[in-house]
């Protein structure tokens, strides 16, 4: 059984803090490396706070693949993101992440001494 904190406010996140939240239909895992800074913009149906999008660390691997046109015979590539479900490590790429209006579960609170 896994204990955790359920909350929708992305200001009670800390730095280390491991986390997960929803991305359309699937859950994604982060782990949080900014601490959530206050946007100067608020809600515009009920003047609630909101966040910038903050720094996670995300379980991603990006594969880039290079076509050829045919037409006009010009290269262009395209970068496919494949996220899997599992605590990030320090290898893994850090995303902005949206994380306003979200229920976020937050699995491993980091603790500061």
């Amino acid at each position: 059984m896994i204990r955790g904190i359920l909350t929708e406010d992305p200001g009670d996140l800390q730095i280390g803090d491991e986390i997960i939240t929803n991305a359309g239909a699937q859950m994604r895992c982060f782990v949080v490396e900014e601490v959530p800074r206050v946007s100067k913009k608020k809600a515009w149906y009920n003047g609630t706070k909101r966040y910038v999008a903050v720094k996670c660390r995300s379980a991603m691997i990006e594969k880039t693949t290079t076509h050829v046109n045919s037409w006009n015979n010009k290269t262009y590539t395209n970068t496919y993101k494949t996220y899997e479900f599992r605590v990030p490590n320090e290898n893994d790429p850090i995303v902005k992440v949206d994380l306003n209006f979200k229920q976020i579960y937050i699995i491993n609170k980091f603790n500061n001494g």
